[in-house]
């Protein structure tokens, strides 16, 4: 029989823990993907489906709602379940929720298949932070939470390009098919990947009052909900914006979400190399700059493919990884309350995607397209000042919170 001691070690040993943390990055890149299909197609969706572009917009922002209170509420009433077997069946609804959904052609069915399907993402999410939390040694974790948030970036460089450009040629339906399949895929990966008996502790109504009572817990999840309700005035309705600006056709727009997604990419692999050296809160920082830069180009530039590829170079270069960043932040900040300060985080930022759609699907309605960019630019401006906020309350300034320290605690 094997002794507690030998599992820890062999789950702790360099081999499993790649392996783990690549199906579990994958299976972010699957639920991101899920997640950010309609953006990518938002306007072929809505003429399929016989609807205005602001209320295909509810595709995004509703699916923001459910996940905003599904997960922390999936993060108290998960918590006694074997981490591997909730991972994978969080994908197993994925899968069929994306399946079914490819199947019916009234949009307000999708919308409910798609809430209910979204679920599996409210599951997902949060709890593969709080696995590499559970699997690594301190020194690692924050690294490790950011590589498997890469995910997040490789969808937005993939996921949805592809998904825009596939759904321009073969109809709406078939990159949800492609989705359900890949989510498949990845859930056999983590199931073999992924050790067994692997738990986080209860998360107990203490818990979640611990949070909101620690002085610096919720200025981070404010910068969270404030930024990302900034990004997404612009990013639910980026394609057909995209169309309206520029007349793009669909290797255009999918060349210009790629690109978008490249530097989300090249911007979060950049801050889990650096993120050790120069601290989480300065980290967060710059990339909210690169953020307010891009959206303030995209909304100064005129409409030219060169400026609108600029513009995304920066908010690219920072979206992805302030977002992988504050998960991490979170961690360092109270360790002891990761189970529930991660799902909070999902919360907040599903919060500000979804204040973010609704106030993109007002301006739009009352004819002011050219707003939505200028709404980030205020928001993420705002967000530096939450963050340089977060920063002094932890002590320290800007490099409070380094790996190192927080580690050693």
């Amino acid at each position: 029989m094997t002794s507690p001691d030998a599992a820890l070690a062999r789950r702790r040993s360099p081999g499993p823990q790649r392996l783990a943390l690549w199906a579990l990055m994958l299976g972010n890149l699957v639920i991101a993907t899920g997640f950010l299909l309609p953006a990518g197609m938002l306007h072929l969706m809505a003429d399929a489906l016989s609807v205005s572009v602001p209320r295909a917009g509810a595709l995004m922002w509703a699916g923001g709602i459910t996940l905003a209170i599904g997960s922390p509420l999936m993060a108290w009433l998960a918590s006694p379940v074997d981490r591997r077997r909730l991972l994978v069946a969080a994908l197993l609804i994925y899968a069929i929720g994306h399946a079914l959904s490819a199947l019916v052609d009234d949009f307000a069915l999708l919308l409910a298949l798609r809430l209910l399907t979204l679920v599996g993402a409210a599951i997902y999410a949060p709890q593969a932070a709080a696995t590499a939390n559970l699997m690594l040694p301190p020194e690692r974790r924050a690294a490790g939470v950011t590589f498997v948030f890469l995910g997040w970036s490789i969808a937005s460089a993939l996921g949805m390009p592809l998904a825009s450009w596939v759904g321009a040629r073969a109809g709406w339906a078939t990159p949800f098919w492609a989705l359900s399949g890949a989510a498949s895929v990845v859930l056999v990966l983590l199931a073999i990947a992924l050790p067994a008996d692997l738990r986080t502790p209860p998360v107990s109504l203490r818990t979640w009052i611990a949070v909101a009572r620690d002085r610096t817990l919720p200025v981070i999840l404010a910068v969270t909900v404030v930024q990302m309700s900034g990004q997404f005035a612009l990013f639910t309705y980026l394609a057909p914006e995209i169309d309206r600006r520029l007349g793009a056709g669909p290797s255009m727009l999918a060349a210009l979400l790629a690109w978008y997604g490249a530097f989300g990419f090249a911007g979060n692999l950049l801050a889990s190399r650096l993120v050790g050296r120069v601290g989480l809160g300065r980290s967060v920082l710059a990339g909210l700059c690169l953020i307010a830069s891009g959206l303030l180009c995209l909304a100064l530039t005129p409409p030219l493919p060169a400026a609108y590829f600029a513009s995304f170079l920066l908010w690219g270069l920072g979206g992805f990884a302030v977002q992988s960043l504050q998960q991490a932040r979170l961690i360092a900040a109270q360790p002891a309350l990761a189970p529930a300060t991660v799902a909070l985080n999902s919360a907040a930022l599903y919060v500000g995607q979804a204040v973010g759609g609704l106030a993109g699907a007002a301006v739009i309605t009352a004819g002011w397209p050219q707003a939505l960019p200028w709404i980030g630019v205020v928001m993420v401006t705002m967000a530096i000042w939450v963050s340089t906020l977060a920063d002094r309350r932890a002590g320290g300034g800007p490099r409070a919170r380094t790996i190192p320290t927080e580690a050693a605690r």
